[in-house]
């Protein structure tokens, strides 16, 4: 039986060492759409399925010390590369939206860093989460599908998307929604995981005991985690940017950070194809892509 990825186009499946399972202990694989230049998990997760992971990971959720330490250096480090980013590009930290802000961390760093900063998560019980965390933020904070979000177009200049668009499983449907909330001459920010990932001197995805980087094929397929419905290369989000009217205009890393950040803007007709190919040549140690 023909393998269709969620895209609608040809798939295959991937041979892996091991045995995968969900979190429930349902057995799955990951499958490769070679013309998107995406994998995805098979069976396809259901949002009734996502929900009920992302309800209990929340439930009770209170920072602590050394979590609010963590998340703050890394928001810190983020926020660095971002507002760099802005400056190369003349524009100044002024309003921000999180998308699928969870346990609202990065808000909290962001409103201190100088943004007009708010939060968008898909689940209830993050928001939730999040004002326990930090009740400053309630105001800030919506909960609900990023579609019906009442919000003006154009509301505002930045919006990220951070270690959040792998956990989609309608990425082109959110990155529209994205985009009708962005202004025109916006940035959009997205960290992800990418299984070509050209920046293997990481210390989160690294074995302890050998010491040799987790990142790239197969090692990436041993460390998948089944709440990772979509894994992107460079060339494929880059594909995925285009669908939703955006065209990618860089790449970068952020310090003590494996996965690198891609930067958006939207695109103007004609101006998508020229983006992607220069994007991709410049940074054509990503597209390596998997072996099976």
């Amino acid at each position: 039986m023909a393998i269709v990825s969620p895209f609608g186009t040809p798939a295959r499946q991937l041979r892996v060492r091991g045995e995968k399972r969900s979190h429930l202990g349902k057995k799955y694989s990951l499958v490769e759409d070679r013309r998107r230049n995406v994998l995805f998990v098979s069976p396809y997760p259901t949002a009734a399925e996502t929900r009920a992971f992302y309800a209990g990971r929340y439930s009770g959720d209170t920072a602590t010390e050394s979590d609010y330490s963590g998340s703050e250096r890394k928001a810190i480090a983020q926020l660095s590369g971002m507002k760099a980013y802005l400056a190369r590009n003349r524009v100044r930290p002024a309003s921000l939206l999180d998308v699928a802000c969870g346990s609202g961390y990065f808000v909290d760093v962001a409103l201190r860093e100088g943004f007009d900063g708010f939060g968008f998560d898909f689940e209830s019980s993050g928001i939730e989460s999040a004002v326990r965390n930090f009740p400053h933020l309630r105001d800030r904070l919506i909960a609900g599908t990023i579609s019906d979000v009442d919000l003006p177009r154009d509301s505002f200049a930045t919006i990220t998307i951070l270690d959040a668009l792998e956990h989609m499983l309608d990425p082109i449907a959110n990155l529209r929604a994205v985009n009708n909330l962005l202004q025109r001459r916006g940035l959009l920010f997205i960290q992800s995981i990418y299984y070509d990932n050209g920046f293997p001197e990481t210390d989160s995805f690294t074995d302890p005991q050998s010491g040799k980087s987790l990142l790239g094929w197969p090692a990436f397929s041993q460390n998948h985690s089944w709440e990772h419905v979509m894994i992107y290369s460079i060339k494929g989000m880059a594909y995925v940017l285009e669908e939703a009217g955006f065209m990618l205009n860089g790449v970068f890393k952020t310090a003590g950070h494996s996965c690198p950040i891609v930067v958006a803007q939207k695109a103007k007709r004609g101006q998508v194809h020229t983006a992607r190919q220069r994007v991709i040549a410049e940074y054509h140690q990503f597209d390596v892509g998997p072996r099976s």
